[in-house]
């Protein structure tokens, strides 16, 4: 297996860990870090995008309005920071999808 699959594994299970063996007060703080954390790798990995084919200036201007790149579908480069995205949205995901679990464990 490749680095990034072993990352994004023991993300997963750092979640559902997270959400059976730590007290309940910690889950929207590590929710609202792991988001924060995503939203910046993700950033950091679309600074890397080079698209030089033209832009609508009206797309431009509602992109940036938006606060989304204007050409979202572009290749992002592999690298440091793409990975840490994945492994980011791999823990969200995960400790989202526990907290569901566990709430329908304890019904």
């Amino acid at each position: 297996m490749n680095g990034l699959v072993l990352w994004i594994l023991s993300a997963i299970a750092a979640g559902m860990s997270w959400v059976f063996l730590l007290p309940d007060a910690w889950f929207i703080p590590a929710f609202l870090a792991a988001i924060l954390a995503t939203l910046i790798f993700g950033f950091i990995a679309n600074l890397g995008v080079k698209d030089d084919r033209p832009v609508k200036p009206i797309v431009s201007l509602v992109a940036s309005f938006l606060s989304v790149p204007s050409r979202p579908l572009a290749k992002v480069p592999e690298g440091w920071a793409l990975q840490c995205f994945f492994v980011c949205v791999a823990f969200v995901l995960s400790l989202g999808l526990s907290v569901v679990l566990r709430a329908n464990i304890s019904l």
